[in-house]
């Protein structure tokens, strides 16, 4: 799985991250620069956010080992 962004005013489709785990649940920012999202890309779950002008991720925090694959988790920005 990877995150892709839509142009709904062009239609073009673009990847924003792609790697070879799984990167799902992605979530804007306030200010529409940045996404944050789950990834187990290094095999274990965590959180990374990606500069969407940029396209580099950064591994923001690692989750708990005991997060099952299964888990459907929703991210949300906060201070």
């Amino acid at each position: 799985w990877d995150v892709y962004l839509l142009d709904v005013r062009t239609g073009n489709v673009s990847t924003l991250v792609s790697s070879p785990g799984v990167d799902a649940h992605p979530t804007w920012s306030p200010d529409g620069r940045q996404v944050a999202f789950l990834s187990n890309r290094d095999g274990v779950w965590a959180v990374y956010v990606t500069d969407v002008s940029s396209g580099q991720s950064r591994l923001a925090a690692v989750l708990p080992d005991t997060l099952p694959n299964w888990y459907e988790a929703r991210l949300s920005w906060g201070r």
